[in-house]
C-alpha cells in the first residue's frame, strides 16, 4: 500500500472516534416563576407545552426552576444571561428590554373576576362598579400584566386596587378573598383551579367567576428571556421546536386536556391563526 494513503488512514482512524465523542453541550436555560406548583403534577399548560418543545427539539434543552415574585423576575431576568420568564404576556413595553418565542406557549380562555357566591356583582362583571361601592377593591400581582386593555382600565383605578406581592399570588389572593378582605381578583379560571388544590386552608370555601365586559378574546403567554447571547440561543431553540411537523398537533392536544372541549372551543380560532 502507497505510504501516503497508510497515513491518511492512520490519522482518519485516530481523528474519527475522538470528534464521535465530543457531546453536544445542552443549552441551559433558568426559568422563573412566581408558584410552587412547578414541581406538582398540576402543571400549568405552558410546562406541558415547554416541556413537550424541550423533548423535542434538535438542540438538547435543560431547565432549571427560581421562585419569584412578579416584580424580581423581571429584576432576575435583566441581569442574568440565561434567566427567562415563561406565560408572560408580550407588550411594547416588555419588548424593549426582553426577547420573545415567535408563537405564544400557551393560549388562555380570556381572564375573568374571581368571587365569592354570594357577591352582588353582575356578569359580566364591569369596571365601572369600582365606583360604585365605597372600599371596594380588586386583587392584582404586582407586576403582572392583564393584558393592554385591562392594564389601562386598572391604571386608572390604582385606588380600588390592591397590589399582592406574594410568591403565591393566586392562592394569597384567595385566602384575602375568603375572608372578604377583598372583592375579588383577577386570574384565569383555570389557574384558579390548579391553585385551589394546593391551598389546604380554602377547601370547603366555595368561588365563582364573572366574565368581564368587553375582554373576550384569548390571552397569549409567551417565553421571554434575557436580551442576551444566551437568551438568544434558547429562543431560537424554542421557535426552531415550533416548526416541527409534530408539534402543532401535540400543542392543540395539550390545551384541550388541560381546558377541556367547552374552554378549548374558545380557543379554536386563536389556534388557526398562529399554527399555520
Amino acid at each position: 500500500m502507497n505510504m501516503k494513503w497508510c497515513y491518511i488512514l492512520i490519522i482518519t482512524l485516530i481523528i474519527a472516534p475522538v470528534s464521535q465523542a465530543i457531546p453536544v453541550k445542552p443549552i441551559e436555560m433558568i426559568l422563573i416563576s412566581n408558584s410552587n406548583l412547578l414541581e406538582s403534577e398540576d402543571k400549568s399548560i405552558a410546562l406541558k407545552v415547554l416541556e413537550a418543545l424541550q423533548k423535542n427539539s434538535e438542540s438538547p434543552i435543560t431547565i432549571k426552576y427560581v421562585v419569584a415574585t412578579h416584580a424580581r423576575a423581571y429584576q432576575m431576568v435583566k441581569k442574568q444571561l440565561n434567566y427567562c420568564m415563561f406565560n408572560l404576556i408580550k407588550t411594547p413595553e416588555r419588548e424593549r428590554f426582553l426577547l420573545f418565542s415567535q408563537q405564544p406557549i400557551s393560549i388562555y380562555p380570556p381572564i375573568r373576576l374571581i368571587t365569592l357566591p354570594d357577591s352582588s356583582l353582575s356578569n359580566p362583571f364591569s369596571f365601572k362598579q369600582m365606583n360604585d361601592a365605597e372600599n371596594f377593591k380588586i386583587g392584582i400581582a404586582t407586576g403582572r400584566s392583564y393584558g393592554l386593555i385591562i392594564d389601562e382600565i386598572l391604571g386608572r383605578n390604582k385606588s380600588h386596587l390592591y397590589f399582592n406581592n406574594q410568591h403565591n399570588s393566586t392562592q394569597s389572593l384567595m385566602g384575602m378573598l375568603a375572608k372578604k378582605r377583598i372583592a375579588g381578583f383577577l386570574e384565569y379560571t383555570s389557574t384558579m383551579k390548579d391553585a385551589y388544590k394546593g391551598a389546604e386552608s380554602n377547601q370547603g370555601v366555595k368561588f365563582k367567576a364573572l366574565a368581564i365586559e368587553g375582554n373576550t378574546k384569548p390571552a397569549m403567554g409567551y417565553l421571554a428571556c434575557s436580551p442576551s447571547k444566551a437568551g438568544k440561543e434558547i429562543i431560537d431553540a424554542i421557535d426552531k421546536a415550533f416548526k416541527l411537523p409534530n408539534i402543532n398537533d401535540q400543542y392543540i392536544s395539550l390545551h384541550r386536556q388541560y381546558f377541556g372541549d367547552q374552554e378549548a372551543k374558545l380557543l379554536f380560532d386563536t389556534f388557526d391563526k398562529i399554527l399555520e
